[in-house]
């Protein structure tokens, strides 16, 4: 069933489809099979004992079940968050030498700075432009829209 998903999602991004299109397609064929997954967990998960790993699987997922399906309603989200893992995996690689950073403060600060910049890179935006924009405009900006500057929802002045 999974891969009947994947399938689906593959063959979307190959032909170009839209996210119009793309909400339409799961709603057609993505939705029904997620729906007799849940329901295959649902009949399952009462053969297994609540101790068992199994069990805790089935349970977490179908706890999960509405978000979980909420790419289908949204041809504009992503099946799963994947290409976020790869983009942010150099972070995630480095932060074993965070450690080295001096201080505690300064640790916090480089990966805030790292989360800026590659939301700037996943939002094809220039880094510098984006910062250099940003500490011109943030001291005029009031704290209710303080979101505004952030890389997803920037827009240059």
């Amino acid at each position: 069933m999974m891969q009947g998903l994947y399938r689906l999602e593959h063959l979307m991004r190959l032909f170009q489809i839209s996210a119009e299109g793309k909400k339409e397609l799961r709603q057609r064929i993505a939705l029904p099979l997620l729906n007799e997954m849940f329901d295959w967990m649902d009949e399952k998960i009462q053969t297994f004992t609540p101790s068992s790993p199994i069990y805790k699987a089935l349970n977490y997922s179908l706890k999960l079940k509405k978000e979980l399906m909420v790419y289908t309603e949204n041809g504009k989200l992503h099946i799963d968050n994947n290409h976020v893992e790869n983009k942010i995996r150099p972070v995630a690689i480095g932060r074993k030498n965070y450690i080295f950073m001096g201080s505690h403060e300064s640790a916090q600060r480089s990966a805030m700075l790292y989360s800026f910049f590659l939301s700037c890179k996943l939002n094809n935006i220039n880094p510098e432009e984006w910062l250099e924009d940003v500490l011109l405009r943030i001291n005029n900006t009031k704290a209710s829209e303080l979101h505004n500057l952030l890389p997803n929802r920037w827009k240059k002045a």
